[in-house]
């Protein structure tokens, strides 16, 4: 499935959101048409870039290797925390691991089977093997569109070795679910440091900026991709 055939598989927007915009359109049809239009298909789309709305979808990107609840619990609590319009799953072409235990295609069918349920999930496969150039190229894709870079808190212990790592982090807001073990050395990290006055405690703030990162609080869930595959016999 095409990136633009997941994205025409976005939920609904909030009744709100399509009200406060259609009452800026430009004229009365236009605002009928966004008000009747449910699925971000391409002729929303048009809409959206008339009348200067957006979508917010949050990213979760990773190798998946294997997906598990963790992810699911990040994913889950943040788009309803940040009140996201949809959440993509991006699995990585090449993730920066040792030997993995999955092969791709594997990998996402079974994040499809973890989001199956989950309304406004869907899975992606990556076009880039690195997340800076994949996120660049969705923000070309669909310019109406704010994304925000969510995970778990353990990212931040790697961060800084992925590819043009600071410039990932100027490039869109990070939001960040803490994980048991990375709470409180967090701050010390190479990002934490670099993007120490670009902290942000207002979330619904945070997603109106270009830049910027919060960490989240809430139930931590210990769940870990390497102590499952660690757990399998060889």
């Amino acid at each position: 499935m095409t990136a633009t055939e997941e994205l025409c598989k976005c939920p609904r927007l909030p009744a709100a959101r399509h009200a406060t915009n259609a009452a800026n359109a430009v004229s009365v049809g236009l605002a009928q048409m966004y008000c009747n239009r449910i699925n971000y298909d391409l002729e929303y789309q048009h809409a959206a870039v008339a009348i200067r709305c957006f979508v917010v979808v949050g990213i979760l990107g990773g190798s998946f290797d294997p997906p598990h609840e963790g992810h699911l619990h990040v994913a889950s609590k943040l788009m309803k925390l940040l009140r996201l319009d949809a959440v993509w799953w991006i699995v990585a072409i090449n993730p920066q691991k040792l030997a993995g235990t999955y092969s791709l295609k594997e990998r996402m069918s079974m994040v499809k089977s973890v989001i199956a349920r989950c309304r406004g999930m869907r899975v992606m496969c990556a076009d880039s093997q690195y997340s800076y150039k994949m996120v660049r190229n969705l923000q070309a894709r669909y310019p109406q569109t704010r994304f925000v870079w969510i995970a778990g808190s353990d990212t931040l212990s790697t961060m800084h070795k992925w590819y043009r790592w600071k410039q990932f982090c100027e490039s869109l807001p990070i939001v960040l679910l803490e994980r048991r073990g990375y709470v409180y050395n967090v701050l010390r990290m190479p990002f934490a440091v670099y993007m120490e006055n670009e902290r942000v405690s207002d979330l619904k703030f945070l997603l109106k900026r270009r830049r910027g990162w919060s960490i989240v609080r809430g139930k931590i869930c210990a769940a870990s991709s390497t102590q499952i595959r660690n757990a399998m016999p060889v």
